[in-house]
């Protein structure tokens, strides 16, 4: 007896066998017809099997049928609602006996589907799922495995799309109308080869009630993602962040008004750990709005939360479509210490290691525009710069600091700036009453003023702008006044020492004006704009200005060049020089002489500097003409003519025309000086106690030698010629004849020299 029950057991396990094997050798295809409209009743849908067919007997008996292709309603799209690789038929085997296929479970490996949004508001799968849930059918189950899912708004097809999706849907036993969810993909878009966001899964049920509009409850699980990888999810694009991000979410209600609950977790959130005030990991609990017929979507961090000084709230409309998305941020006393990374990336101006200070308040609204909005900042400092309070807007990645009273060192000053975070312009001016020049360098936001590091103490007062482009070229604009401040010239043996002047600096053009300066002691008064230079002096030893204008005046060169007489090359800053304008000095002192109010424009170009017309008083009289200065060699060399008029020398009214030359400085010049003209005198009763009336004739002057050549003198109504000649013990010595008379006249000249 006990027998028997093995004999059974064993008959089973055979037919088992048996029938497995069958599974494997015999071909399915002669229920393809039965298959596909098994499969068109449980799925309401046109299906098409375009691959063989064949039995399964693990992990139920059924059907295992290839390239499946599942159609879709032909008043909602021409494209199929599905392309499946394998479709896994569950059914009871008795119901092949009735010539039907009934799908207890259907299995779709690895498919494509299309999920889409339909003009009425709905979604293509709702009528699958209202035919499914009538009374007379009953609902088989439903697996995805490895499956894609798209979306579509319309004949659209979004960019975004679920990948290696694998999806659960069974049937609660004890309502028909609700059923159980499970499922698990990798959210993705098609312009991506890659997918690097982490996974999104969850579980919960929906309820498809005939009246009422379909409820979900389903809890959200995103697995630890690329914080990169999530924007790219949204915006095609990694915008550059850092970190990573990982939540749960709760999700409850009816389709069109789904409640959102959840936490946000945020690690190495390195690049804008300015989110981040205290620790490199932070969680935030959120909740939201989630309307799937109109696909709008609406989170927010919950009120109350203390724990950061941010808040946000994010929106999203035409989610599957075009997606456009903007979020508001509101800042509470948020640390400004905690912007240095983001401060950093604006403007690298600004050192890493430099203190900062206050509290920032405000609102910015976030969109694909950039970034909107006003922050206030309270009891800000920037290193030793510190105001009560700056105000900042922002205008799409452009950060604007409103004009701010600051103060710097115990000075009071005004400070406003602009920078352009996407290319990295900036623009800053900094205006002050009083500062030293000195200080203006130590800024912590402003490179140093390349022409003010010049200038030598002292002190200034006004605006200092500077500007940077896209490719950091820089640009200065400075309007300030100097005073008691110290400007070293090429050319000069001493610095210039200024005592006050306007400064105006907006490349190329630049203007110093009102100067009332002095140099080597000579006391200037003048004007500079653009390689013109008006210059006024009150008294000018000739002595002295050589004294100053010695590097000018003499390159001795090296030795070796002065034995082969070699010339040297110019420097520098006299090749490149190139300035006009105009000279006037009250008294220009010659030693015993001086010449009052001369007047002349000049023209300095590289080492040739050319001086006039010339107009002063010498002597009673005037002088006028020009001189040429050539500094190429080691001395100066001075040409030119110069013309006196109407000069009193001993009662005698005498004008002079003549060529000049002349060679080195100070008593080198004098030793070299040479002259050719004319002269003619006037009432010359100096000369002897002849009746002189007129004398004129040829001068040669030379050092140690003058020569008179074709002297024409009138004397008592009576013209005389002649010549005359210096003597080695300082007289000018005439010989003068007329018909049948003669004059010899010897005279002292040492007064004149």
């Amino acid at each position: 007896m006990r027998r028997w029950p093995l004999r059974i057991l064993a008959a089973a396990v055979l037919v088992l066998l048996t029938a497995f094997v069958a599974t494997l050798l015999v071909s399915a295809d002669r229920f393809r017809v039965q298959i596909e409209q098994g499969l068109q009743r449980a799925l309401g849908r046109e299906v098409e099997i375009q691959g063989d067919s064949r039995f399964t007997l693990l992990p139920r008996p059924g059907f295992a049928v290839n390239q499946v292709v599942i159609h879709e309603d032909p008043a909602l799209s021409v494209e199929p609602f599905a392309y499946v690789a394998t479709v896994e038929l569950g059914i009871s085997p008795w119901t092949l006996l009735s010539g039907r296929v009934e799908a207890s479970t259907i299995r779709l490996v690895e498919p494509s589907i299309n999920l889409m949004k339909v003009p009425d508001g709905g979604w293509n799968v709702q009528g699958f799922v209202n035919k499914l849930l009538e009374p007379h059918h009953g609902l088989p189950g439903l697996e995805v495995s490895g499956g894609r899912f798209n979306f579509k708004l319309g004949d659209l097809k979004s960019v975004f799309y679920l990948a290696a999706t694998d999806l659960v849907v069974e049937a609660d036993s004890a309502n028909p109308n609700r059923f159980g969810i499970r499922f698990a993909g990798e959210p993705a878009r098609t312009d991506r080869a890659l997918r690097a966001f982490g996974q999104l899964s969850g579980r919960g049920m929906l309820e498809w009630g005939a009246a009422e509009e379909p409820r979900i409850q389903l809890t959200l699980n995103l697995a630890r993602s690329a914080i990169a990888e999530f924007a790219t999810l949204l915006e095609g694009h990694s915008a550059g962040l850092g970190g990573f991000v990982s939540s749960r979410a709760r999700l409850a209600g009816p389709l069109s008004n789904i409640a959102i609950e959840g936490h946000l977790q945020l690690d190495e959130f390195e690049r804008w750990s300015w989110l981040l005030p205290t620790s490199s990991e932070w969680g935030l609990d959120f909740r939201g709005k989630l309307d799937l017929r109109e696909q709008m979507f609406t989170l927010e961090t919950t009120p109350g939360q203390t724990v950061l000084p941010v808040a946000f709230r994010v929106r999203v409309t035409d989610i599957l479509a075009r997606p456009r998305w903007a979020a508001l941020w509101t800042l509470r006393d948020l640390p400004v210490n905690s912007l240095r990374s983001l401060i950093a990336e604006m403007t690298p101006a600004i050192p890493a290691n430099l203190p900062l200070g206050g509290k920032a308040t405000g609102v910015l609204s976030v969109s694909r525009s950039g970034v909107h909005g006003r922050i206030v900042i309270n009891d800000a400092s920037i290193g030793e710069l510190t105001t009560d309070q700056a105000g900042v807007i922002v205008e799409g990645g452009t950060l604007t600091l409103l004009p701010t009273p600051v103060e710097w060192n115990q000075r009071k000053a005004r400070l406003a700036a602009r920078f352009d975070a996407a290319t990295g312009a900036r623009d800053l001016e900094f205006q002050t009453a009083e500062m030293p020049i000195a200080e203006l360098s130590k800024l912590p936001f402003i490179p140093p003023v390349p022409y003010l590091g010049k200038f030598q103490g002292g002190q200034f007062a006004g605006t200092v702008r500077y500007q940077a482009d896209a490719t950091g070229m820089a640009t200065w604009t400075v309007e300030t006044g100097l005073t008691e401040t110290t400007l070293r010239l090429d050319g000069l043996a001493l610095p210039v020492r200024i005592q006050s002047a306007a400064l105006i600096w907006r490349p190329p053009s630049l203007s110093l004006t009102a100067i009332r300066g002095e140099v080597g002691g000579i006391e200037f008064d003048g004007d500079y704009r653009n390689e013109r230079l008006k210059l006024k002096i009150e008294t000018l030893p000739v002595g002295e200005l050589g004294a100053i204008l010695e590097p000018t005046f003499q390159r001795p060169g090296s030795l070796l060049s002065r034995t082969l007489r070699r010339r040297e090359p110019l420097p520098e800053w006299l090749r490149l020089r190139k300035l006009s304008g105009e000279l006037n000095v009250g008294s220009l002192n010659l030693g015993e002489r001086k010449v009052d109010n001369l007047r002349t424009p000049f023209r300095w170009t590289g080492p040739s500097l050319e001086a006039g017309p010339l107009a002063g008083a010498f002597q009673g009289g005037t002088l006028s003409g020009q001189v040429n200065i050539e500094l190429a060699g080691a001395q100066p060399l001075f040409r030119g003519q110069l013309g006196l008029h109407g000069v009193q020398w001993r009662n005698i009214e005498l004008d002079l025309e003549g060529d000049v030359r002349a060679e080195g400085i100070g008593a080198a010049l004098w030793a070299s000086l040479a002259a050719d003209g004319s002269f003619a005198a006037r009432q010359p009763s100096a000369l002897g106690d002849q009746d002189w009336r007129t004398a004129g004739g040829c001068f040669l002057y030379r050092p140690d030698r003058i020569e008179l050549n074709g002297v024409q003198a009138s004397i008592g109504g009576v013209t005389y010629t002649g010549q005359g000649a210096s003597t080695p013990d300082g007289r000018l010595a005439l010989d003068l004849t007329a018909p049948r008379r003669s004059v010899k006249l010897s005279n002292l000249l040492i007064p004149f020299e």
